[in-house]
């Protein structure tokens, strides 16, 4: 159990004690039975970033070394010494899993050096013999070479350096090779599932989430056509939306700093109604390239497709799933409703946009935007959750901040709406005033 998680029952076995659920021996004894714990090896970020520094910092020097005698070898003395970083890599791999492999601090800095290290020895191979010239080709090769380092021995350290790398490869070789990105993506899910699934470390769980988020987020843009709302707006819609209510499902975590998989979204959801607040040129939604693509090869726009298709249909799953369990809750939370059903408002958005209604469609995007802020307002207040209460003011004020600025809006309606949501919070301010002293 990690450090956070028991300070949190330090400090609610009392109240369970108190509230007649727990005799005070029976609460003695968790307590005691969670702190023998502690001798366990623990998922400490502070020792995988000691054990990636030396490795770093050794690799580094051996580098420089190499580089300041490379242009006096021949080519049989370069590829013996392009071997070299592998050889190192391997020989202290090849330690940490037969006599180490149950030591986090030998487990992850050993893996990740071999990845790093066989990444150095390609690239010096492929540079010696002209083996590969594409940044591109190589950043592929060096993945598929690199996927096993992710299960040998659970790496997680691995596995962010693969996504990562992932995106990088994304980014170099565009919406050409789509099929082969999701391909890449699907292939490292199974270390993510089993550290979902068993590991207990919060820290792991969050370091892989960020990962697993930012990276494929930044991907799409780079293997989708941008240029189709279908997949620029929706798609990214729909993805975000999923990912939400994925974090819906996972466990439930006391903060929602600690749930990258609903803050993420939440913040890009945001970003992508800011965007459709601009009023952007939607001729047309772009339904027939949805398999074909406009200037995608074939296979690159099937795979797109049927991502988006298999997005929507998670999407639909899980919206209906969570309004039927949110909805039976006595805790129900209009905000967990409002964020799944952002793609059916940006989908509507689009239908009014390719049909000419422009104005109407920049009402219903302003109108979603502050009442997201609103209800994140009112039920951080309610509940006492400053993450919540400091989303939806932020959401509120960015949107005050970009009408007040906006030239296209009307000064009069501009007028009229800033008057509607100042005196709005007002009547708030005096509600709450109110509440609170009758509790007091």
């Amino acid at each position: 159990m990690a450090k956070e998680e028991r300070e949190w029952l330090k400090q609610e076995l009392p109240k369970l004690v108190e509230k007649g659920f727990l005799h005070a021996d029976q609460a003695k004894k968790i307590h005691d039975f969670y702190e023998q714990q502690k001798s366990q090896p623990a998922y400490s970020l502070g020792f995988i970033l000691l054990g990636v520094t030396a490795a770093l910092l050794v690799g580094s020097g051996i580098i420089l070394v190499v580089a300041n005698n490379w242009s006096d070898m021949g080519q049989s003395l370069r590829t013996l010494v392009s071997l070299l970083p592998l050889v190192s890599g391997l020989i202290i791999f090849g330690y940490a899993f037969l006599r180490q492999s149950h030591h986090l601090f030998w487990r992850e800095p050993a893996s990740g050096f071999l990845m790093l290290t066989l990444a150095a020895s390609l690239g010096l191979i492929a540079q010696t013999h002209q083996i590969i010239t594409d940044p591109s080709q190589f950043v592929l090769a060096w993945l598929f070479l690199s996927l096993p380092l992710l299960y040998l021995m659970q790496s997680s350290l691995c596995a962010v350096i693969y996504y990562w790398a992932c995106m990088a490869w994304a980014l170099q070789s565009g919406y050409h090779d789509a099929g082969v990105y999701w391909l890449l993506v699907l292939a490292g899910l199974p270390h993510l599932w089993w550290v979902w699934s068993k590991d207990t470390s919060l820290l792991r769980k969050n370091v892989l989430e960020w990962t697993l988020l930012t990276s494929t987020v930044f991907s799409w843009f780079a293997i989708v056509e941008s240029d189709l709302p279908l997949f620029s707006m929706l798609g990214i819609t729909m993805l975000l939306a999923v990912c939400f209510g994925t974090g819906q499902i996972m466990e439930n975590r006391r903060s929602l700093l600690l749930t990258p998989f609903q803050l993420f979204p939440i913040g890009g959801l945001f970003v992508v109604l800011m965007v459709l607040t601009f009023d952007p040129d939607v001729s047309s939604i772009g339904w027939r390239y949805w398999f074909t693509g406009d200037t995608l090869p074939p296979r690159s726009a099937l795979a797109n497709g049927i991502m988006l298709l298999v997005l929507m249909l998670g999407w639909i799953y899980i919206t209906v799933t969570e309004w039927s369990v949110v909805g039976s809750r006595t805790d129900a939370k209009w905000t967990e409703r409002i964020i799944l059903l952002y793609p059916l408002a940006v989908l509507l958005y689009l239908i009014l946009q390719s049909s000419g209604q422009s104005t109407v469609a920049l009402l219903l995007a302003n109108a979603l935007a502050a009442g997201t802020g609103v209800l994140f307002l009112r039920e951080g207040i309610r509940e006492n959750a400053i993450v919540s209460v400091n989303i939806g003011m932020l959401f509120i004020l960015v949107l005050l901040v970009v009408r007040f600025f906006d030239e296209d809006w009307n000064l009069l309606i501009k007028g009229l709406v800033f008057i509607g949501l100042g005196l709005a919070f007002l009547a708030a301010n005096i509600l709450l005033y109110r509440r609170f002293q009758k509790e007091e």
